[in-house]
């Protein structure tokens, strides 16, 4: 302000096309003065005012500044992942842009967690308005957001929720002591196994010498009985577990059977009664 006194200024803003006081404030011997206040959630046309004034003996007149827009930034932060799916025990990049862009400004990655946000990676945003994060998800899917902290004037701002998945890679442990018990026909298996939690089913292998592996039965059970089988030719069977991620065991150690018709009795060796 012309000429550099000390004197009550008022800030108003335009509402509904009539001037409404904003705040007030009382200029330095340089003639400025300097606030801050909320902006508002649209653009706003602003004005200073100054009213008449005595200083020693001299009077200063009322005046008005020339009126100022001020138009609206919006604030956006974007959390986006590399891939949304990621084998377990791997690391998951994560960036995060923000718009306007403010160099320096604090940025946190949080996950949802008992029904709470959880803060677990810190950084700051960059002259681009970029931030990075690098993660080793739980196994499993959970809920991340990025925050903008308060920074220079603006507000906080969030993200939208992005979903993260880890995906099980463990296979089950393989099945054991798998026995294979010939019949007419036919040959029992049964076997020794560890079930864990994830598990799924047991898948049941055979080939001949002549053929190579094929998936004959499937089931939860330790033990199956194949039928339909050529009696006088050698069997091999094998067996695998497979968990609900998909995940497949090593093959447990193969075994043999080969299916036997029951030898007949000679009908000159059946017992007859005597003749009366």
């Amino acid at each position: 302000m012309r000429p550099a006194i000390s004197r009550k200024v008022e800030v108003q803003r335009r509402i509904n096309g009539h001037w409404r006081l904003l705040g007030s404030g009382v200029t330095g011997r340089d003639g400025t003065t300097s606030g801050a206040f909320t902006a508002p959630k649209a653009d706003a046309t602003y004005r200073a005012v100054v009213e008449a004034v005595t200083k020693g003996g001299t009077k200063y007149s009322a005046a008005t500044s020339q009126a100022r827009g001020l138009d609206l930034q919006r604030q956006r932060v974007v959390l986006r992942f590399d891939d949304s799916t990621v084998d377990e025990g791997d690391q998951a990049r994560a960036v995060v842009y923000a718009n306007p862009i403010r160099a320096g400004r604090p940025v946190v990655l949080q996950m949802r967690s008992a029904g709470m946000w959880r803060t677990v990676r810190m950084s700051q945003f960059d002259r681009h308005g970029r931030a990075t994060f690098t993660i080793t998800p739980d196994l499993g899917e959970d809920t991340y957001r990025a925050v903008a902290r308060r920074y220079r004037g603006a507000a906080p701002n969030l993200s939208e929720a992005e979903t993260l998945t880890a995906t099980d890679v463990t296979p089950p442990p393989a099945p054991y002591d798998l026995v294979a018990v010939p019949g007419d026909g036919t040959v029992q298996l049964s076997w020794s196994r560890v079930v864990p939690a994830d598990f799924a089913r047991h898948e049941v292998w055979m080939r001949t010498a002549d053929t190579t592996w094929s998936l004959v039965s499937v089931t939860e059970s330790d033990n199956v009985e194949i039928t339909l089988l050529q009696n006088d030719v050698t069997y091999w069977f094998t067996i695998t577990s497979v968990d609900t991620n998909g995940n497949v065991s090593d093959m447990a150690d193969e075994v043999a059977a080969t299916p036997t018709a029951p030898a007949r009795t000679p009908s000159s060796m059946i017992d007859r009664p005597p003749r009366g």
